[in-house]
């Protein structure tokens, strides 16, 4: 836990810095970013406070970094690996986005059935989060097949255990974004029903589209500028072993290594 506790107390001397005046370059950004937004806000004192920025720094980077990040590293793991994807893509790519210093638009990308096949299945594998969300109903039962749960008790889920789901995804350790293809359906359900990647319902996850996003654009631009060869990398460089809100896989790991041609 020493990591989080440090990330913690930076963000926080980063606040104050800013709080105090030390330091205003925010003010001069050539874009606007969450924090610039919040600060220049008409917001109440009370919302500007350390706490909160230190829990929206927290939000951003522990959600909308690590998790997008996961996914991305896990893509470009399988996608080199496994060159057959690799090429497929390439070549969708090379279709769609035929000037490499002209990308095309965003909505472009999302058209794209082979892109958007192995982004889902990068979503698949790499959960999300994979921590239990627990969720309360606070006044009413809640049924589930056979089991009646009382107001009040907490429930909770996980990604990793819907992902494997044997009956839902066959083979559902290997990657295979072929099973994404052509609108595949489980008896009468579209397959994406069970991709929770993101949860599901009125609690699910604010910055799913920002999320998209940043996957079509970096993961088209990666695959369609550059080469590469896997570099003393092995499954266990992503393969889930421990969770830390997010997957992470095992300790001794050195991660997703390549080597640029």
């Amino acid at each position: 836990m020493r990591p989080v506790f440090q990330f913690h107390k930076e963000v926080k001397d980063r606040i104050l810095e800013i709080k105090s005046g030390e330091n205003d370059a925010y003010k001069s950004v050539a874009h606007k970013t969450v924090f610039s937004s919040l600060l220049d806000s008409s917001l109440p004192p009370e919302e500007l406070s350390t706490v909160r920025l230190q829990q929206e720094a927290a939000g951003v980077v522990g959600a909308g970094i690590e998790t997008t990040k996961g996914t991305l590293t896990l893509a470009c793991y399988h996608l080199i690996k496994n060159r057959h994807f690799y090429q497929q893509l390439r070549q969708e790519l090379e279709s769609a986005f035929p000037d490499v210093s002209n990308q095309p638009a965003l909505s472009v990308l999302e058209k794209l059935p082979y892109l958007n096949a192995v982004i889902l299945e990068s979503l698949r594998l790499s959960y999300g989060v994979a921590q239990r969300l627990p969720r309360v109903s606070p006044t009413a039962p809640i049924q589930y097949g056979g089991w009646t749960i009382p107001p009040g008790v907490p429930l909770s889920m996980t990604s990793y255990l819907m992902h494997h789901n044997e009956r839902i995804f066959p083979n559902s350790h290997t990657f295979d974004p072929a099973r994404w293809l052509h609108d595949p359906k489980v008896g009468d359900k579209p397959l994406t029903r069970y991709l929770v990647a993101f949860s599901k319902g009125t609690r699910m996850c604010v910055g799913m589209h920002v999320a998209w996003a940043m996957m079509y654009i970096a993961l088209a631009n990666i695959i369609r500028r550059l080469d590469f060869e896997l570099f003393d990398t092995a499954d266990d460089a992503v393969v889930m072993a421990r969770e830390f809100f997010v997957a992470q896989p095992r300790e001794d790991t050195k991660g997703v290594r390549v080597l640029v041609k």
